[in-house]
C-alpha cells in the first residue's frame, strides 16, 4: 500500500507538469561506486545514460568522478570532474559532441529534527573536446568552444519518518549561467530552475537505490523557454571503511 501510494504521487505530479505545456520527458540512469578511505576523505565514480525526446532519442553518455572533504562536522568540500559524449541532434552540424566539465561545490547540512537541511553552493565550467571537428579558428570560437560557466544554488530537506523505508527528499536548484570572464552573473545568459523529490532506499549495508523526479524550467532571451520532466534512478554501492577497534592495554 505504501508503494502505491508513492506511485500515485509520482504520476500525479508527472501529468501536472506536463499539462498544457509544451516538453519533453528525460530518463537518467545511472550507476555509482563510493570509496571511503577515512573519515574526511571518499571519492565517487559513476557512469550515466541520459535519454530525451520522451525516452526515444540519447542524449548523452557521462563518465565522471566526485571527490568529498569533510573539513568540519556537517560541512563539505566537492569536486567533481565530468566526461560527457552528448548528441547534438538539431541544426546543420549535428553529431555527437564530446565535453569536459568540472564543477567545485560547498555543502552545509542542518539537523532540524526529523529532517535534514543541505545548502549547496556550486561553480562549473564545460568545456568542449572538438577541436578537430571545425575548419576555421573562427568557427571554433564561434561555436565549437562554447565554455559554459554556471553558477548553483541547491537547498534541500530529507524527511525521517518512522516505520517507513521511503524518507521522501524534496529540493529546489537554481541555475544561473555566467559572462565569459566567469566572475559575474549576466542577465542575458540562461538560467534554469529544478523542483524535485524523491527517496533513497538503502537496500543493503552497502548498496542504495535513489529515486529522484524533477521538473526543469529552462530561460533565455535568445531562444524560446524550453521544458522537461526527468526520471533519475541511480544504483549506488558504498565501500565503507572498516573502523579497526582500538586495543586495550593492561
Amino acid at each position: 500500500m505504501k508503494v502505491k501510494s508513492y506511485t500515485i504521487v509520482l504520476c500525479l505530479f508527472h501529468t501536472i507538469t506536463f499539462t498544457g505545456q509544451d516538453q519533453q520527458f528525460k530518463s537518467w540512469t545511472a550507476i555509482n561506486y563510493g570509496l571511503e578511505l577515512n573519515k574526511k576523505w571518499e571519492i565517487d565514480f559513476g557512469l550515466q545514460l541520459r535519454l530525451k525526446e520522451n525516452l526515444e532519442t540519447i542524449d548523452s553518455y557521462l563518465a565522471q568522478s566526485e571527490t568529498t572533504f569533510k573539513p568540519l562536522k556537517r560541512l563539505k568540500l566537492l569536486l567533481q570532474l565530468r566526461y560527457y559524449k552528448k548528441n547534438d541532434n538539431q541544426g546543420n552540424r549535428q553529431g555527437y559532441d564530446n565535453f569536459f566539465r568540472y564543477r567545485i561545490g560547498i555543502q552545509k547540512q542542518f539537523k532540524l529534527e526529523p529532517a535534514t537541511f543541505n545548502l549547496r553552493l556550486a561553480y562549473q565550467n564545460r568545456l568542449s573536446l572538438d577541436r578537430k571537428r571545425f575548419d576555421s579558428e573562427e568557427e571554433w570560437l564561434d561555436y565549437g568552444k562554447r565554455s559554459k560557466k554556471v553558477f548553483r544554488l541547491k537547498p534541500s530537506i530529507h524527511l525521517k519518518i518512522k516505520n517507513w523505508p521511503y524518507d521522501p527528499l524534496f529540493y529546489v536548484e537554481y541555475f544561473q549561467e555566467m559572462d565569459d570572464s566567469g566572475i559575474s552573473l549576466s542577465e542575458n545568459r540562461e538560467r534554469a530552475y529544478r523542483y524535485g523529490f524523491g527517496t533513497r532506499v538503502k537496500l543493503s549495508k552497502n548498496q542504495i537505490l535513489s529515486v529522484i523526479y524533477f521538473y526543469e524550467k529552462s530561460e533565455s532571451l535568445s531562444h524560446s523557454n524550453q521544458y522537461a520532466s526527468v526520471l533519475s534512478v541511480k544504483y549506488i554501492f558504498k565501500n565503507k571503511k572498516k573502523v579497526k577497534p582500538t586495543k586495550q592495554t593492561t
